[in-house]
Order: C-alpha cells, then sequence, then structure tokens
C-alpha cells in the first residue's frame, strides 16, 4: 500500500504540541488494510499528541497492531457508544478511511456536531502512490475545486511538488492484504458479534469481487491509453 500523505504545511497533523501550542486527542477509525494509520499514529505520539483506536472487526485490529477499543455492539447503539468516547477522552480530531461508510457516517455526523475536526483519507485520488487527506469528505463530498481555471489559480500560487514515485503498489499486494482483513474479519466474526461490513464480507465473495476487477482493467486500460 502507498504510505504517503498529502499535507499542506500548514495542516494541523504536521505540528507538533510544542510549535502549535495545543496537545490534540485522535480518534483513529476504519483505516485501509495496511499499516498507513498505525505509522500516521506512531508519528503523532512521538510529536507528543495522544492516539486512540477504535476496532470495529478483527481486520482492522490485525493492521493496527496495537491497543485499542474493540466495539461489539450493535450498528445501532454505535451512535451513543462514540458519543460517550468523543466525550470521555476530549477527542479533538478523529481519522478515518472514506466518509461514505456506515460507522464513518455516523462519526462524521457526531464530529460535526460538537466541532471535532474530521481527516478523511483517499487512495490515488491525485496520483497512484499518494494518499489524500481532506476535512470535508471524498467524492461528492471532496473540498477539491471542480472547476479547471480554479485549479489552475491555486496552484500557481503553490510551489511544484515533489513528483518522484516514492511508494509502490501493485495488484497482487492489494489483492493480499484485502485477502488477509477479509478472512481474519469473517474467522473472527463471533468476536464483533455486532459488526455490520460496509460492503461484501464473505472473502470468497469479496476475492472473485477484485478478480473480476482485476480481469476487467487488464483488458480495458490499453483502450483508455
Amino acid at each position: 500500500m502507498p504510505n504517503l500523505i498529502l499535507l499542506p504545511q500548514a495542516s494541523p497533523l504536521t505540528r507538533s504540541p510544542e510549535s502549535s501550542g495545543e496537545r490534540k486527542v485522535f480518534l483513529f477509525l476504519q483505516g485501509p488494510n495496511c499499516t498507513f494509520f498505525r505509522g500516521v499514529s506512531e508519528k503523532l505520539i512521538g510529536l507528543g499528541h495522544t492516539c486512540l483506536k477504535i476496532s470495529l472487526c478483527a481486520g482492522e485490529s490485525f493492521y493496527w497492531g496495537g491497543p485499542s477499543i474493540h466495539y461489539r455492539g450493535s450498528y445501532k447503539e454505535w451512535g451513543s457508544f462514540l458519543s460517550k468516547i468523543l466525550q470521555q477522552e476530549k477527542i479533538t480530531d478523529i481519522v478515518l478511511n472514506g466518509d461514505q461508510r456506515l460507522y464513518h457516517k455516523v462519526a462524521v455526523r457526531l464530529a460535526q456536531e460538537r466541532n471535532i475536526r474530521v481527516a478523511v483519507t483517499d487512495f490515488a485520488y491525485l496520483r497512484p502512490d499518494w494518499i489524500t487527506l481532506e476535512s470535508r469528505g471524498t467524492l461528492g463530498n471532496s473540498g477539491i475545486p471542480k472547476s479547471l481555471p480554479v485549479i489552475r489559480a491555486m496552484a500557481s500560487a503553490l510551489e511544484l511538488p515533489d513528483l518522484r514515485a516514492l511508494f509502490n503498489d501493485n495488484g497482487l499486494r492489494f489483492a493480499l492484504s484485502e485477502a488477509v482483513s477479509g478472512v481474519t474479519t469473517w474467522f473472527f466474526k463471533p468476536l464483533y458479534y455486532g459488526y455490520r461490513p460496509f460492503g461484501i464480507h464473505h472473502p470468497i465473495l469479496h476475492g472473485l469481487a477484485f478478480v473480476r476487477t482485476y480481469i476487467k482493467k487488464k483488458f480495458s486500460s490499453p483502450l483508455t491509453k
């Protein structure tokens, strides 16, 4: 998985408490099926901030690899549970991958009601080896302008980014990481009996869906170049 995160220099995630005068408490929710969120949390802790994690299923707990709050309740109870965590732990920021997932929609709404900052990550939104981070969300909720002249005007005021490919990924590695997450989640499903997946949750069906997508791209890519 790519590890590069696209952040403006003035982003709160890039400042230490000593430089900003503010010590933050970050809550990590569902992330990509890799160790990216764990790496980000380690950097933030190194800067003097506090990081917490809520695990909703075994797959994400596997890639997090550290202590976390294991939520085993129902989706219906998720909002009240999360509200208590936000208040008790004095959460200042929530980090999540994809704002359209079931649990994340509730988290974003609660965060907005409490003026808690939300950082939404996504893969390859701008470039294959970049992970973008936005405050409003992705897709239709993205804050990226839709107007080409506006984008060009903004770009003219910025320095040229380093466009070297720093991280490589491939279909096989991506498929394996998804398989590990799917099998782990499915095998340990009794431990997270209330979990409601946001997509195909059976590992075999999930794998077949990726195979179909991979084959489709193999045949269509030469036609779109």
